[in-house]
């Protein structure tokens, strides 16, 4: 048994704790704050001045950042933990919807939504990182299938009212409301309890370059195995 699977024995026996319910709770809003404007995005950017390629980096450019710091998501919550990537994620994330109500041009939209995309891999990339440590072996693909799945349903919900909302408040309101709700997630982060459970979990050691072309020859090896 692991040092995680130790750590929190209510996990292993089926039952989800605190922590981990507001972490799902903290995933829904950073989701619903980051995803609110996609759907209306290239109305927005057209309004900004964007045409022909800057309308589609407008777009892909949240993905690309979020896709690259996905990659060395264990090398950083090994370096700096989960507690602070989190909290700077969320923390930026509102920070970075004001930003984006007023660019003026589709240079800064387009730097501003690589911020973005950059503060949501430090918030999920990094929240799935620990929750891979937070149960044991048994508990952890239903753990992660159900934080996953409540992070798309907070995807779902801002696509689903961002018409409503862009209509209703327009596009620097719906920044603002975006930023609300990733100030509620960052005041949830910062409840004592979560807080201090979320420091007293182990990280997981990262892998060093020098040993990837080992654990692909080992990978292969065991592959190839009848």
């Amino acid at each position: 048994m692991s040092l995680a699977d130790s750590t929190i024995p209510s996990m292993a026996q089926g039952r989800y704790s605190l922590t981990y319910i507001l972490l799902c709770i903290i995933a829904v809003l950073a989701m619903f704050s980051t995803q609110l404007i996609n759907p209306l995005l290239v109305i927005y950017a057209k309004q900004v001045g964007a045409v022909g390629v800057w309308i589609g980096l407008s777009v892909s450019a949240y993905w690309v950042a979020r896709v690259l710091l996905e990659i060395p998501r264990g090398f950083i919550s090994t370096k700096f933990g989960y507690y602070r990537p989190m909290a700077v994620g969320l923390l930026l994330t509102a920070v970075d919807n004001i930003l984006c109500a007023y660019v003026v041009d589709p240079i800064q939209l387009f730097f501003a939504r690589i911020l973005l995309g950059i503060e949501a891999a430090l918030i999920f990339a990094v929240s799935m990182t620990l929750i891979i440590n937070m149960f044991s072996i048994v508990r952890r693909e239903s753990a992660m299938g159900l934080f996953q799945g409540i992070e798309f349903l907070g995807s779902t919900l801002a696509s689903t009212f961002s018409g409503v909302i862009i209509t209703g408040l327009g596009f620097i309101g719906a920044f603002y409301l975006s930023t609300a709700m990733a100030v509620v997630g960052l005041f949830l982060l910062f409840l004592p309890s979560l807080r201090r459970e979320i420091k007293t979990l182990p990280t997981a050691s990262s892998i060093k370059l020098s040993t990837i072309p080992k654990v692909l020859m080992n990978r292969g090896c065991s592959s190839s195995a009848p």
